[in-house]
């Protein structure tokens, strides 16, 4: 069996208690497949964010078109996008040769995220993943 395929779209957390190590982990948890887009990267600690550095948008746009065409995504989560431009290849549409894919938008930044919540019509895997 083939697993289910998320993405998680978010920064690092060098203590990897957040972001996408924290996503990574959980999809594993659910037994569903992680793939990343990397948004920006963090010098964190318990204590705090020291400093952040965003990816330039092309490449947070090549990095999920890669993902996409190749992996059958059936879900995504964002967390810290880096800025407001990065929005634009994250709402791109899936390629037409894919079904749409769920989004659950969690806008962050560094450090502070609200809680999710959940979405109707989302697969029961996909909304604990988020």
């Amino acid at each position: 069996m083939t697993p289910r395929v998320a993405v998680s779209i978010a920064g690092t957390d060098s203590g990897g208690a957040a972001g996408l190590a924290a996503d990574l982990t959980t999809f594993a948890s659910l037994g569903v497949h992680g793939a990343c887009v990397v948004t920006a990267v963090t010098a964190q600690d318990t204590l705090g964010v020291r400093s952040v550095h965003r990816v330039p948008v092309p490449e947070v746009g090549a990095q999920l078109d890669a993902v996409r065409g190749d992996l059958p995504v059936a879900a995504a989560k964002t967390g810290m996008l880096g800025g407001a431009a990065v929005t634009a290849p994250c709402s791109s549409p899936s390629p037409p040769s894919s079904p749409p894919t769920p989004t659950r938008p969690r806008p962050c930044s560094a450090g502070r995220c609200p809680p999710a919540t959940p979405r109707p019509g989302w697969p029961t895997w996909a909304a604990r993943c988020c």
